[in-house]
């Protein structure tokens, strides 16, 4: 685990995760770097490999577990949108408008940032906020060059006090568990 208490983006490499499924308040981003895993989100399953990204929005309930003893390892960030400004700015409007695919990719070389960034939080090195924070651009900046993520309409956008991954999880949890179109109309 390689992390500073005090900067709000956690970066994590491990070899081993939470098998018990589990939720962060924040967002997560998911790299396995070796080996492949089951990926528990929500309610599905999914085998994950060496190279694939799982980006989850807050409140995403999901566990890793080890296939027939294949070793893995990882790397994950960690984060709140408020690292990318106050509210109501613009960045960190952008993230909180938009529904990221749960399956993401990136190039080799925003992979390999995110290896370095690692390497270098764990070291404690010179500048290595900035580098950490320059990767979670990269990677937010991939995915909307890449159009990998849906636009949240203003239908279903929250009031003042709200946020909008409360409403979007409490929208995929209905989803998810009835059968019959619910509709507010």
């Amino acid at each position: 685990m390689a992390y500073n208490n005090e900067f709000p983006i956690r970066i994590y490499s491990q070899s081993t995760y939470q098998e018990q499924a589990h939720h962060h308040i924040e967002y997560e981003i998911f790299y396995i770097d070796s080996g492949s895993v089951e990926f528990g989100i929500e309610d599905s399953v999914a085998i994950a490999k060496a190279g694939d990204v799982i980006f989850m929005h807050p409140g995403t309930n999901h566990y890793v577990k080890k296939i027939d003893g294949t070793d893995y390892h990882y790397y994950a960030m960690i984060f709140d949108s408020s690292v990318l400004g106050a509210q109501g700015e613009a960045i960190r409007n952008t993230l909180e408008s938009i529904r990221v695919s749960r399956f993401i990719k990136l190039p080799d070389a925003v992979l390999m940032k995110l290896r370095d960034a690692s390497d270098m939080v764990k070291n404690k090195s010179f500048g290595h906020e900035l580098f950490v924070k320059s990767v979670l651009y990269d990677i937010i900046s991939c995915v909307i060059l890449t159009n990998q993520y849906v636009e949240i309409t203003d239908n279903i956008r929250p009031e003042k006090g709200h946020t909008v991954n409360a409403i979007d999880v409490t929208i995929a949890y209905i989803r998810d568990r009835y059968r019959e179109n619910i509709s507010l109309d």
